[in-house]
């Protein structure tokens, strides 16, 4: 027969090690759901490294191509405001002939998306409505109907425009201090045939 003395024994080291299998499972299960599995590190470790690789490649391919006479310039244009996205084409200026990608982005001051024997895109984010937009705005000392011009921030002055004072108006003030666009010249005049004078 077992003695007491070695059942109480026989328990204490069936305890310690339940208390030490739980603190294994445990551990292990805090691993995984802090690194993952072991296996997946590594797959997205060198996934990564391969990103960085062709990354590298790209921009070294990048460092031969040049800028070939006779090529067009292919200049998109993205208007924060509306969203809207339009791209014009336009011969490449012959000063440009022979530049790299780095020389195009100091001489025209945006972003060249590619370059290649057939031409050069550059992309230009404008923080302004595009050309398809009238905008009314107030312009200071009155309210006005601007039109973008199309590649820069700059909005050109249609006419003024005399609007009636009213709190909807009043409430409108911080929207027409940006400008209020409009889709169409029907929407405009619906907005100018109730707040006009």
């Amino acid at each position: 027969m077992i003695s007491i003395k070695k059942l109480h024994l026989i328990k204490r080291v069936l305890a310690v090690c339940l208390m030490v299998f739980a603190l294994m499972c445990v551990g292990i299960l805090l691993g995984y759901a802090v690194f993952g599995p072991p296996k997946a590190n590594a797959m997205i470790n060198e996934a990564e490294e391969a990103q960085k690789t062709d990354d590298e490649y790209r921009l070294y391919l990048e460092s031969f191509q040049r800028a070939a006479e006779d090529s067009l310039c292919e200049w998109n244009y993205r208007y924060q405001l509306c969203g809207h996205a339009i791209s014009e084409t336009k011969p490449l200026p012959q000063a440009c002939v022979g530049m790299d990608k780095k020389a195009l982005e100091t001489y025209f001051g945006y972003k060249v998306e590619y370059i290649d024997n057939d031409g050069v895109r550059l992309a230009m984010d404008i923080p302004s409505y595009c050309p398809n937009h009238i905008v009314l705005k107030n312009n200071g000392v009155r309210y006005g109907l601007y039109r973008n011009i199309l590649g820069t921030e700059i909005m050109s002055q249609i006419r003024d425009v005399d609007l009636k004072s009213s709190p909807k108006l009043a409430e409108m003030r911080q929207m027409l201090e940006i400008g209020m666009a409009f889709d169409s010249l029907e929407d405009l005049d619906m907005f100018l045939q109730e707040h006009s004078q």
